[in-house]
Parts: C-alpha cells; structure tokens; sequence
C-alpha cells in the first residue's frame, strides 16, 4: 500500500509536527514545506512515507489514520489510575 522507509533525522534541522492520530500510531511531520508521516518502529526509531507537498502527505496521513485500529496507550503521567481525577 505504502512505501515505509527507514527515518534518519537530519543533522542542524527541526522536525515539527503538524497532526497526529487519535493514539498517535501516525504523525503527520514537516520541515519546512515538506510533509510526511511518521510510525514509531522501536524506541527512538521511526519510518516515513508520504513525504512530500503538504496535500500529499496530508491524504496519505488521513487514509492512514482512518483505517488504522486504535491502541490505547499507558498514561506518560506517573501513578495514573484508570478512572481517578486529578
């Protein structure tokens, strides 16, 4: 369907991200006028697809949170209980 490829961030430049999915499996980045979708494949590692003008990569980021099955992620927070108000 896609073409994942390995993501190398590049040296003195800034990553921003634009949108990402409801559990954040896909993230929608650019650099400057460059867009492309992220996955995380490991800790600290990524792969890209998409890449290029915004419009592409905005569509390949919508189809790709739209049927992706959502994954309900652990809280970041420390000693977070299911259901507690903080």
């Amino acid at each position: 369907m896609y073409e994942w490829r390995p993501y190398v961030q590049p040296a003195f430049t800034r990553r921003d991200v634009a949108e990402t999915s409801c559990c954040e499996e896909f993230v929608l980045c650019h650099m400057g006028a460059t867009y492309f979708a992220l996955r995380a494949t490991g800790p600290g590692r990524f792969e890209e697809t998409g890449r290029g003008e915004y419009a592409h990569a905005f569509s390949v980021w919508i189809d790709l949170s739209a049927r992706h099955d959502h994954k309900p992620k652990a809280s970041a927070r420390p000693n977070h209980q299911e259901g507690a108000v903080s």
